[in-house]
């Protein structure tokens, strides 16, 4: 039955438009459906069986013996053993479904693997012990103060203490299935050394093309937001994706990532992947910074390895994830909960995990959002020289003209779903571009440092270009 009940609960979730305060209600409704159910039962059973139920109801240890021990053993151990394979794709979803997805973890499949254990512990403990709710409710937390929010230890000592880790209820599906995961607690002190990268941009030779976009077309319902897209870029630079709001930036650099159904081919080296081969080779950087998470800063760049971490994680690993940090200056926050850093912090954790991937493209969706200026500078520097010394094809969707132009060797523009200028940042910021395509009236100069610099002056109202609505 619980299997029935958390089926139904997950089928709506699905539906479109759902949302969590829809499904609280859809969780009341299910309750009060299998206490109708359970009233009819009593209703029709006899004198003496009446009893038993009721006595199983209120749930008791009383007729507990050694023969059920083996039995509760045994759906305890398949459970964990369930799980272990996944412990640290559940600790994902404490960065939220696009990250984790990002990650290369498979949301759906783990949610519904996540529900089937819990369903099965559930049912479990109450064939056995009966509904002890408050044990249920409270057993989690108590198991959380002992152990900590370490997933590979949480759920089975919230089972052993007579409740499965959904401390939230089945009702909130987004990420409360995994339960509260947390990964180890890492409190290593060893040497770390800055990532070894040059201060200044290196000269690269003639190579083939390394990153082919060809024709991509994503579309969100009947709305085509990105329409035959193309763009061939080759190692070690960086690319800055320019366009206005609407544009199609972000549903561009998701598609390239295989993060979202598209058409099209992208190719890594003269070889055309298929979405799931896209994540090995391509990361994607997302730009919401807003996901607070009890996980720790070492843990999250940790993450950026995730097919390597297991039950262990090797010191290799911890080691060169405190090398990225030190580099961003972040080593000394290590052991600080993401949700106890500033927004500008996160952004530099999460481009820290994105560095640490060791991808051969990096996707970067806005990565300056909500930073000061000296961050800025710190994260394009930091993305410009890991470009030039990895050879790894950096592509940035940005706003800041005057940066993108600072630092991308090249500069692809997208308006309407479709790249209408691509090249050098002096050839792509024209004021007749800027004009046509932000609808601005623009100064471009060359600075001191030979850079393009713009300055916007006015908005030309009645040039808006048309936009999709669509990121």
């Amino acid at each position: 039955m619980s299997g029935v009940a958390a089926a139904l609960v997950y089928g709506f979730s699905r539906l479109r438009g759902m949302t969590a305060e829809v499904m609280v209600l859809v969780g009341i409704a299910t309750l009060f459906l299998f206490q109708s159910l359970q009233s009819m039962v009593q209703y029709l059973a006899a004198p003496e069986v009446l009893q038993e139920i009721v006595f199983w109801l209120f749930g008791s240890l009383l007729k507990a013996n050694w023969t059920n021990v083996p039995i509760t053993a045994a759906i305890l151990l398949v459970g964990v053993l369930a799980l272990v394979p996944d412990v640290w794709r559940l600790t994902a979803l404490r960065l939220g479904d696009e990250r984790a997805r990002a990650l290369g973890v498979d949301v759906l499949r783990l949610r519904v693997k996540a529900f089937a254990v819990v369903a099965l512990l559930t049912a479990g403990a109450v064939a056995f012990a009966g509904t002890i709710g408050f044990v249920g409710l409270v057993a989690p937390h108590i198991a959380r103060m002992l152990v900590g929010e370490d997933q590979r230890i949480l759920p089975p000592m919230a089972a052993m203490l007579g409740g499965p880790d959904h401390d939230r209820g089945l009702d909130r599906l987004e990420a409360d299935l995994a339960g509260h995961a947390g990964a180890d607690r890492h409190r290593h002190r060893r040497h770390r050394g800055a990532v070894p990268v040059p201060a200044h941009r290196q000269a690269q030779p003639e190579v083939l093309v390394m990153l082919e976009v060809k024709d991509v077309s994503v579309s969100y319902g009947a709305t085509e937001v990105v329409a035959g897209a193309g763009v061939s870029l080759g190692p070690g630079g960086l690319t800055a994706l320019i366009g206005p709001n609407g544009a199609g930036k972000s549903s561009l650099l998701k598609a390239v990532a295989g993060l979202v159904p598209s058409r099209g081919t992208v190719s890594v080296g003269g070889a055309p992947l298929s979405r799931p081969r896209r994540q090995g080779k391509i990361a994607y950087m997302p730009q919401d910074t807003g996901t607070a998470s009890s996980l720790t800063i070492l843990e999250v760049v940790l993450f950026g390895r995730l097919r390597s971490l297991g039950m262990r994680v090797p010191e290799a690993l911890s080691d060169g994830a405190l090398a990225v940090l030190e580099w961003f200056g972040l080593a000394p926050l290590q052991g600080r909960t993401l949700d106890a850093v500033s927004g500008g912090q996160r952004q530099l954790v999460y481009l820290a995990q994105a560095l640490f991937r060791e991808t051969e493209v990096l996707l970067l969706d806005e990565p300056t959002a909500a930073l000061d200026l000296r961050h800025q500078l710190v994260v394009l520097e930091a993305a410009r020289a890991h470009a030039a010394a990895s050879g790894t094809m950096v592509v940035m969707a940005m706003h800041d003209l005057t940066l993108a132009a600072q630092f991308a060797d090249r500069i692809a523009c997208l308006c309407r779903g479709r790249i209408v200028a691509d090249g050098r940042p002096e050839a792509v910021l024209t004021p007749g571009l800027l004009q046509r395509i932000y609808g601005i009236e623009a100064e471009v100069s060359t600075g001191a440092t030979g850079s393009v610099r713009v300055i916007p002056v006015r908005a030309s109202v009645e040039s808006l270009p048309a936009a999709s609505g669509w990121a």
